[in-house]
């Protein structure tokens, strides 16, 4: 699963996350906003154990505001305690523009992070400056590719191409691959072809309150 923020606004209508989030950050807003997110994704959690439903680590967007915080990982792990909640059913995300800002402390961060059993992701890989130093210095347990490459997979044999690339590179450091904005047949059979581990869009479910759905495929 993965915890996406939506906007439904009484006047403005459906809010896209791409025109408030900038703004959000802009702000400053986008700090308390981030623990909302967090905080709401270990409440799901507790209320969905209590029915005894199994579900798969949530994996929660982190902007880069939120990881120069000192105590982001304070607060973070406040929030896993006060809700008893494991530390392996969460899946921090990041993207490589945040590696390029500050790359130093945010190693430092992630490898803290990973030492108390968070799995961490790599998102929208391939749109930003890409660079496989990463793969090989921080402790990813997880590679996401950007739909923009999925969205036109069957038409577009370059982006077809560079996601099988994507995926057979990722396997060769040990890292599990999410293909993201699927939305038919045809494109999860393609990536199954090429080997991908998990798919992640519209084809398996709408987004349930501020959740998409994740499969293994």
């Amino acid at each position: 699963l993965e915890a996406l923020l939506r906007w439904e606004d009484e006047e403005l209508g459906q809010v896209s996350p791409a025109e408030f989030i900038p703004i959000a950050e802009n702000t400053g807003l986008i700090l308390p906003l981030g623990e909302w997110v967090i905080e709401q994704a270990c409440i799901h959690m507790v209320e969905w154990r209590e029915k005894g439903e199994l579900i798969p680590p949530i994996a929660i967007n982190c902007s880069a505001a939120q990881l120069r915080r000192d105590d982001f990982l304070e607060r973070l792990t406040s929030y896993i305690d006060k809700y008893g909640v494991d530390t392996q059913s969460i899946e921090l995300e990041v993207t490589e523009s945040i590696l390029i800002e500050d790359a130093e402390r945010c190693a430092e961060l992630l490898h803290e992070v990973s030492k108390l059993g968070m799995k961490i992701s790599l998102d929208d890989f391939g749109t930003g400056y890409s660079s496989l130093s990463y793969l090989k210095d921080l402790p990813f347990d997880c590679l996401k590719i950007d739909q923009v490459f999925i969205r036109d997979i069957l038409e577009n044999e370059k982006h077809a191409a560079l996601t099988l690339g994507i995926i057979q590179m990722s396997h060769s450091f040990g890292l599990k691959v999410v293909a993201e904005g699927i939305t038919n047949q045809a494109q999860l059979d393609l990536l199954r072809k090429y080997g991908c581990n998990f798919g992640q869009g519209y084809l398996f479910g709408k987004a349930y309150h501020s959740d998409h759905v994740v499969s293994n495929i």
